[in-house]
């Protein structure tokens, strides 16, 4: 398995060049079709190590990866979703998270996001398109008899995660772990302070405490929100030396997600 995964990494770095080249430039569109196309042929091939699914919204065809529970009872469904500039099959945190579920009981389903541009990570068409995808993935995993779902999104995922939750909620959905989620400093009528004080669901909201600064300066905002609409069911917590990609963290971080899932998202077991 692991020289599978070393394989499945250095396979998508062409990948990753890609994203880094569009995010750093401002002449495309919020969703680039065709890049996201390419990406995602890549990662549909022999070296990927889940089950390759194709959903659909309206008349977007998107990929996504799913890793069924390795264990003989199913606790539910994870539904992840990456940053900006990444992929479903991200080398930090993305892929090791899908496995390390995978192998603690839960069935994951990575999602490819619209492919965008550093100047549209704001637009309301974005988050649009991307709940649409989310919501797929809730269908999904419905049609699986799979309803005791939780939606962990990192950076520009989390937001998207947090306003489909509170636009368009779905009884499936249990909890939500945000992952390095950015509000503007000190603006509590933010979209996603707003979107805070919307949901109804269980919050996690984990960062690292050498964030990007758009995460670390907001969090105080994040809490109050979290605390004053949330109250018991709001909890933000900070890793010490992590970075935005939580590089070389990734087993605290797999831990505290872990435990914080155990406390919020028990509600279906049933035996394979």
């Amino acid at each position: 398995m692991a020289m599978k995964y070393r394989f499945s990494r250095a396979a998508t770095g062409c990948i990753g060049l890609f994203l880094l080249l569009l995010f750093f430039s401002g002449n495309v569109l919020a969703a680039n079709l065709t890049l996201e196309r390419k990406i995602s042929q890549q990662l549909d091939s022999p070296a990927l190590i889940g089950e390759s699914v194709w959903l659909e919204t309206g008349n977007i065809r998107f990929f996504a990866i799913l890793s069924e529970s390795l264990t003989s009872e199913l606790i539910g469904g994870v539904i992840l979703l990456h940053d900006t500039g990444q992929h479903a099959d991200w080398h930090e945190i993305i892929a090791p998270l899908r496995h390390h579920l995978s192998e603690k009981g839960w069935d994951t389903l990575s999602i490819q996001l619209p492919v965008t541009s550093k100047l549209d990570l704001a637009s309301n068409t974005l988050l649009s398109d991307a709940s649409l995808r989310i919501q797929a993935a809730v269908d999904y995993f419905s049609a699986r008899e799979n309803t005791n779902l939780v939606l962990i999104g990192h950076g520009l995922g989390a937001h998207m995660a947090l306003t489909y939750l509170a636009e368009a909620p779905s009884v499936s959905v249990r909890a939500l772990v945000a992952l390095s989620l950015s509000a503007e400093s000190g603006k509590t009528e933010s979209t996603v302070i707003s979107s805070i004080s919307s949901i109804k669901v269980p919050m996690f909201d984990l960062y690292g405490s050498l964030d990007q600064p758009n995460v670390t300066d907001s969090a105080k905002a994040r809490r109050a929100a979290g605390k004053k609409h949330l109250k018991e069911k709001y909890r933000q917590s900070q890793i010490m030396g992590a970075n935005h990609d939580y590089t070389g963290l990734q087993e605290s971080l797999q831990r505290r997600i872990e435990a914080w899932l155990k406390r919020v998202a028990q509600g279906m077991e049933k035996p394979r």
